[in-house]
């Protein structure tokens, strides 16, 4: 990682984003995709003349001074995470839109591959090969981060991911592609019938509020019985269709509410996951990476049923300390690999 390098293309995609928002009438997001589908390509475009000619000059000399291709891929994948937060201040972002935090994106990496390492050992499997999967992939970060994490691990990944919102399933395309990593993606409702091969993992930073659409939340157990007149929440029914994706034996991984567990409705969740498999583990991520206690989120860990799959004695509940911590962070990391050990 080099701190210059992701510093000089940070300000290259801030200065570029800025003046491609002014004279197109962009929001900040909107021109953080144009300036990245300029470096992809590596010429400025116009439409109808716009940006201008002179304009276009400038960016040419914004662009200039940097060579995308001498840059590593992690330091590019910082720099435009490093601009979406920026971008995700100037346009107010709502919490949905919003990039998972690197601290918990690396962590979720980290159950991803000490996961995949147990599926394949359980299953005496000849190869590393996993198909990996983020329904709610947005700018593609959580996925380019889990992605590096098992290709260090020495896994060969194949990759998809879905999304609603085509300006940001746009951002993950270019941002995949500078990276070079290789993706599927597809915009489309992650609750309606997909196009992608079953999955040995998937991940995904779960949104949250109703879904709108009762016809198909009628379709999945997890909505059944909720209060009449109302909507079905959204991550419950994403559990419940990640469980659908994934291959026998499979894991998700999932960013929840930190107060999901004392949600009344979540015995339905729970019934949901018991017709495909195992709620394995609820984890409070550490109460410092958030503002209050009522932002904070889990990680839910379910296990799609198989051969190799069991329900664990005991489901993993409780808090993940401080990842700085020298002392409880490493306890916790070897609690973890106790629990898995007990599920072989």
């Amino acid at each position: 990682m080099s701190v210059e390098n992701i510093n000089q293309l940070f300000g290259v995609l801030h200065d570029s984003s800025i003046l491609i928002q002014e004279a197109l009438e962009f929001s900040y997001i909107e021109a953080l995709f144009e300036s990245l589908q300029n470096l992809a390509d590596g010429e400025v475009q116009q439409i109808d003349n716009r940006p201008t000619d002179e304009e276009a000059g400038k960016l040419r000399e914004i662009y200039s001074q940097i060579n995308i291709e001498e840059i590593s891929a992690e330091d590019i994948r910082k720099a435009i995470q490093f601009a979406f937060i920026e971008g995700e201040k100037a346009d107010q972002l709502q919490a949905n839109y919003q990039m998972t935090p690197e601290a918990i994106a690396i962590l979720i990496a980290y159950f991803a591959t000490k996961l995949m390492d147990h599926k394949t050992t359980t299953e005496q499997a000849t190869e590393k090969v996993v198909n990996v999967f983020d329904p709610t992939i947005g700018t593609g970060n959580l996925y380019a981060i889990t992605y590096n994490a098992l290709k260090d691990a020495g896994y060969k990944i194949n990759g998809a991911g879905y999304d609603n919102d085509d300006l940001l399933l746009s951002i993950a395309d270019v941002a995949t592609r500078l990276q070079d990593i290789p993706a599927q993606l597809y915009l489309g409702d992650s609750l309606q019938n997909l196009i992608v091969a079953p999955n040995d993992v998937i991940v995904a930073d779960l949104p949250l509020g109703y879904y709108p659409i009762d016809e198909v939340a009628d379709t999945y157990s997890a909505a059944k019985n909720r209060p009449e007149g109302e909507h079905a929440y959204v991550h419950y029914l994403m559990v419940e269709q990640a469980l659908r994706y994934l291959k026998p034996n499979g894991w998700g991984i999932f960013i929840v509410p930190a107060g999901l567990i004392q949600d009344e409705n979540i015995k339905h969740l729970i019934q949901a996951i018991g017709e495909y498999g195992y709620f394995q583990a609820l984890l409070s991520l550490p109460g410092n990476l958030f503002t209050s206690e009522k932002t904070r989120k889990a990680v839910l860990l379910v296990q799609k049923a198989g051969d190799h799959a069991k329900q664990s004695e005991n489901i993993l509940i409780g808090e993940i300390p401080d990842l700085k911590s020298k002392e409880e962070l490493p306890k916790f990391l070897n609690s973890f690999d106790v629990f898995l050990d007990r599920m072989k």
